[in-house]
């Protein structure tokens, strides 16, 4: 796992629970303070099955997978047959609002999928330091565009807006 403690130490990310149903956490070392990530926008905490990825060295965003719907805009969605849905990626920046942690939850695959069909994301191979670009990997179609072998790279600004780019991938 790439920077599940940030690099000076204050920041330390981790999961309690069984697969089917983990939670993500981040402990501030230095004030003692934790807090749950993946609960859902504005509501009270729901089911979770949230993976750690990666987060930028300073532990200020960091970025995880989850089948259970986070946002309005989540494109996860039950697949018949399979025993767990699709995953969406989710970029949490950590912020101190009123003294206290809070995260301000982004849906990275919200509006880039196809029609029809949700994220699916499997992983994530890639991120920069300082967590302005993303680099992952998933099943469905995530730029105007995609196709087959093509990678969709995200570089991400400090409120989280969106650009993209298509790179080929060489066989």
């Amino acid at each position: 796992m790439r920077h599940a403690v940030s690099n000076e130490g204050k920041r330390v990310f981790f999961s309690t629970g069984e697969t089917e149903d983990s939670k993500l956490y981040v402990r501030d070392t230095a004030t003692g303070e934790t807090l749950r990530l993946d609960k859902a926008s504005g509501a009270e905490p729901t089911g979770s099955d949230a993976v750690f990825q990666s987060a930028n060295a300073t532990g200020t965003r960091v970025f995880f997978t989850d089948s259970h719907r986070l946002t309005a805009t989540s494109t996860s969605e039950e697949i018949e047959g399979e025993e767990a849905a699709e995953q969406d990626l989710y970029v949490c920046d950590i912020v101190v609002e009123a003294g206290k942690l809070a995260c301000k939850l982004t849906n990275l695959t919200a509006e880039v999928k196809a029609a029809n069909e949700s994220a699916g994301v499997q992983g994530v191979p890639g991120v920069s330091d300082d967590g302005s670009t993303v680099y992952y990997v998933a099943n469905g179609a995530l730029a105007g565009g995609a196709g087959k072998g093509q990678c969709v790279t995200r570089g991400l600004t400090e409120e989280t807006e969106e650009s993209e780019g298509l790179l080929p991938i060489l066989n």
